[in-house]
């Protein structure tokens, strides 16, 4: 109990740092969603003191909830599927307040940008390919890249097929933090197809995502300069998604190497996992401020604000593209202006709702 109250504090304090830390999170012309024609905006001194209002509202949210989730967890005796569920409501409760103060930011910097004259920035329709010296660096990542996917899910499904047959009747299926058994199953093969069924689908969606990510355009337009380093960072990140899926995929094949006998505890495997997923985000991170934000823009920059509702989410159906780089944070969203992007929205709402009900 008390190692999980630790792992849990843990990634709290992670994440209510990450969502302080969200205007350095975004190229340097673009602060809490509003994009400005250079990087001289973080110079205004009404932009800092937006910047501090922000950072010190997201600090003060995470101390209260904090102090009231360590308020109910010590009045409240608790095992830890309802510290679980404390912590998870906790955790919901701080990403959901915190965008108030992203959302009040967004305002002042669209009041402070009115009052501020850019000759970069444009409002005109700009079509720009992104090239350079070094084309190949540029270009999308191949498709073949993502075959390497199947990789994990071929060996499980052949391991399963050899193994299967001198199987144990009763089988382990979850260990305690200890490493000791603390829950069993009956052989059956929708017991061995499960984590085949969780490879799948986590290759499906990231193979999905990765594909029509893999060409998806920058959130800052108007020519070559505007979004430099993006080209080679997005091939980066195609990179990244590939790694990380490979090493979930591998998680779930020890999994199934422990349904079959193969392997006995999964806690080495599991904290290795844990550790190289970990490097792989540190890695990103690095890699997004070296490619994205210590790039400074240049040239004409599409002014294209209101497409982006709040700063956060992109809304424009004249744009073809399903994917765009993030206006704030690293990755990609979805352009809502898009009828398939509605569609992939209740796709993973249902298979959430499918994945909760088939876990009881």
């Amino acid at each position: 109990m008390k190692e999980l109250f630790i792992r849990y504090g843990v990634i709290y304090v992670l994440l209510a740092a990450f969502l302080a830390a969200r205007p350095w999170l975004s190229r340097k012309n673009v602060l809490f969603g509003v994009v400005f024609g250079d990087t001289e905006i973080w110079k205004q001194e009404t932009a800092r003191k937006v910047i501090r209002r922000f950072v010190s509202a997201c600090s003060a949210l995470a101390v209260f909830l904090a102090g009231a989730f360590w308020l109910v967890y010590n009045d409240t005796p608790l095992n830890e599927i309802n510290l679980t569920h404390l912590y998870s409501a906790t955790v919901l409760a701080l990403i959901l307040l915190g965008m108030v103060p992203y959302i009040l930011a967004n305002s002042s910097m669209k009041k402070l940008k009115a009052m501020l004259q850019n000759e970069n920035l444009v409002k005109n329709k700009i079509t720009v390919e992104i090239g350079g010296t070094n084309r190949k660096n540029n270009e999308p990542v191949s498709i073949g890249w993502f075959l390497l996917l199947l990789v994990p899910i071929a060996v499980t499904v052949i391991l399963a097929a050899l193994y299967y047959p001198g199987m144990p009747e009763k089988i382990a299926t979850h260990f305690n933090r200890s490493g000791v058994e603390d829950a069993w199953g009956v052989k059956s093969l929708s017991l061995i197809m499960g984590p085949i069924f969780n490879q799948i689908v986590c290759a499906a969606l990231m193979f999905f995502i990765g594909i029509l990510a893999r060409s998806a355009p920058a959130s800052v337009k108007g020519n070559p300069g505007a979004a430099p380093g993006y080209a080679a960072f997005r091939r980066f990140v195609s990179f990244i998604i590939i790694a990380v899926t490979l090493v979930i995929e591998t998680k779930f094949l020890l999994t199934e190497l422990v349904y079959l006998g193969v392997v006995r505890n999964m806690q080495a495997g599991t904290s290795v996992i844990t550790v190289l997923i970990a490097l792989l985000v540190i890695v990103l991170f690095a890699v997004f401020f070296r490619m994205a934000r210590y790039q400074k823009p240049s040239g004409a920059v599409l002014d294209d604000d209101d497409k982006w509702v709040l700063g956060r989410i992109y809304f424009n159906p004249a744009d073809p593209s399903l994917f765009v780089e993030k206006r704030s944070g690293i990755g990609r969203t979805v352009n809502f202006g898009r009828p398939a992007a509605w569609i992939i929205l209740a796709a993973l709402i249902l298979f959430i709702v499918f994945k909760t009900l088939w876990n009881k």
